[in-house]
């Protein structure tokens, strides 16, 4: 688990013996989920219902929210260029791409211990 200064808390999932390749990022809010399907660009919404609500066969009640499919890598190289030229700052701090760089060096460190 990590644990962030404002209280929130993210458990971090990895499996190398999964039949299929998943790429998937869920957040849990107290109202409602997301789930991120990084692989096939998807994002849904899981909208908690009260028990007086929910029908028995019916838990969760899903939403597909649109997302405009491109490429990562790209994106983000163009963003650089742009700032680049334009001298405007990244959405990301070098001190917070670094923070970013050492919590994934640690978790890769931790999956391989």
């Amino acid at each position: 688990k990590i644990f962030f200064d404002s209280g929130l808390v993210a458990k971090v999932l990895a499996s190398r013996l999964h039949s299929g390749k998943e790429r998937t990022v869920s957040v849990v809010c107290e109202e409602h989920d997301f789930e991120a399907d990084l692989l096939n660009k998807k994002l849904k919404k899981c909208i908690h219902q009260k028990p007086a609500e929910a029908h028995p066969l019916d838990a969760k009640k899903m939403e597909e929210i649109p997302v405009e499919p491109y490429d990562q890598l790209t994106k983000e190289l163009r963003l650089f260029v742009f700032s680049t030229r334009r001298e405007k700052y990244l959405c990301v701090s070098g001190e917070e791409g670094m923070r970013a760089v050492a919590l994934a060096e640690e978790i890769e460190r931790l999956a391989t211990c």
